[in-house]
């Protein structure tokens, strides 16, 4: 025990760490707004004097630049600076506040991105307008009149009319046939806001899992705080797949990293995509993927998505195969392999894991064995495809 407390210490940071640098970065927000708003009288002269605004407008255009330099303040920081895991941390108000600062952090970041896609789009056709055209408008001139002409069009009564019957079509012909099955399916997906997972266990409650747990917590900071991480060529796991018998705490350990962490969470049992027609599953998927999103984009840009039992979606799609036998492909000193996975008999349910089944294995997953094709034939089939 005391070793593995101190490996843990020396590979993870300590909560009281995370959590004071999570306070020095709220005050370094607060004292760049501060400054700003010290310097919002000069922006009002600038904008009342130099741009003869009005007073109301020199007045909005001012609230806007401070608004947007506290974004540019939390974007700044975001990138610099390594944002801090508060995974398992007991301080609720700490984690309310961490919740608002990536809440505003991530709507920034999209505010920002649209801003500069937009720029983009109206430089573009203001350059197109000075080569081609004998108008001269300015810059901004020519965003208004772009936006006057996306406003007279979605002004149209016949765009909505034609909009609005085609949607009412999709939807009828869609619900009559997939409905019922699929409101079944879409009906076990459950969302979880921060607070509401509260599930009553904590990864302390978990015993006799010390090597899954400290998995468990190095992808949790790759989650929460690998900025670094992806900065210096890494890549951040994408999910975390628990394999074991009955009773060895797979769900309870993901129960504790529910409450643990401090994101929303997003939970189907494996049995919600086993559908009666092929497809639906993939709607379901989607729906789920539709949620975790909208979740994600509430509470500040992540999302846990957990699907318990995910074993009842591989063997239905193992008994999509229509329980055939496999031959044996591959001898060696009087031992078959059947099927694909190098299995011991016919069923595919027994594998035995010896040099013989490895190189049997790398036999069948060799480039040569695996595609006869020429390269460029492959290529042109994979576009024609």
């Amino acid at each position: 025990m005391a070793a593995t407390a101190e490996i843990s210490t020396g590979t993870l940071r300590a909560k009281e760490e995370s959590a004071l640098l999570a306070t020095e970065l709220r005050r370094l927000a607060r004292v760049a707004t501060v400054v700003m708003l010290l310097i919002s009288p000069g922006v009002y002269f600038f904008f009342r004097h130099y741009d003869d605004l009005s007073v109301g407008w020199a007045i909005a255009a001012t609230i806007a630049t401070v608004l947007v330099f506290r974004g540019l303040v939390d974007l700044v920081i975001r990138r610099l600076i390594p944002w801090p895991s508060l995974f398992g941390t007991n301080d609720a108000r700490l984690q309310e506040e961490d919740i608002v600062n990536r809440r505003r952090a991530w709507t920034w970041r999209f505010a920002f991105r649209v801003a500069i896609f937009v720029s983009v789009i109206v430089t573009v056709v203001y350059f197109k307008q000075v080569l081609f055209n004998d108008s001269h408008l300015s810059w901004a001139e020519t965003g208004w009149h772009m936006l006057q002409s996306i406003g007279a069009l979605f002004t149209s009564k016949t765009l909505w009319i034609q909009l609005l019957f085609g949607f009412l079509l999709l939807i009828i012909n869609m619900m009559l046939f997939l409905g019922p099955m699929l409101a079944m399916g879409v009906s076990q997906i459950r969302g979880y806001e921060p607070g509401d997972a509260e599930w009553g266990v904590k990864l302390d409650n978990v015993r006799g899992q010390a090597e899954a747990k400290e998995e468990v917590r190095r992808v949790v900071e790759l989650w929460e705080s690998g900025e670094g991480f992806e900065l210096a060529g890494g890549k951040r796991e994408r999910g975390l797949l628990f394999l074991g018998a009955p009773g060895t705490g797979k769900t309870m350990l993901a129960k504790a990293l529910a409450t643990g962490f401090n994101s929303p969470f997003v939970t189907i049992p494996g049995s919600g995509f086993a559908q009666a027609f092929i497809g639906i599953d993939a709607v379901i998927v989607r729906f789920l993927a539709r949620k975790a999103r909208k979740l994600a984009r509430k509470w500040g840009g992540q999302c846990i998505v957990f699907i318990d039992e995910i074993d009842a979606v591989g063997m239905r799609r193992q008994a999509l195969g229509g329980g055939q036998t496999f031959t044996p492909v591959w001898e060696e000193h009087g031992e078959g392999f059947f099927g694909p996975f190098g299995a011991l008999n016919p069923s595919g349910d027994l594998i035995h894991e010896s040099p013989a089944w490895r190189e049997h294995l790398f036999n069948m997953r060799a480039p040569e064995r695996r595609n006869p094709y020429p390269g460029w034939m492959s290529k042109v089939g994979s576009i024609v495809n």
